[in-house]
């Protein structure tokens, strides 16, 4: 995901920020890549943020405590 949004991140650096685009002749709008690079890295953010662990309710921070508990035992 965070290739990806580099990726667009050059393809927006090459074309522009704006682009001809919309439904009337000469009309500029906003590069699409712009809106989905933002995207795939919340994405990525929330992916990783399972994955330490963050987040709400009981489960919050168990993968990472599992983690801990494999490799540390009861030190920690």
């Amino acid at each position: 995901m965070l290739a990806r949004a580099a990726q667009l991140d050059a393809v927006v650096k090459r074309e522009g920020q704006m682009i001809e685009g919309g439904n009337r002749k000469d009309m500029m709008v906003l590069h699409p890549g712009i809106a989905q690079a933002q995207l795939n890295r919340t994405q990525a953010a929330g992916h990783l943020a399972k994955i330490r662990g963050e987040g709400e309710g009981p489960k919050r921070g168990h993968n990472a405590r599992d983690a801990i508990a494999a490799r540390w035992g009861n030190r920690v």
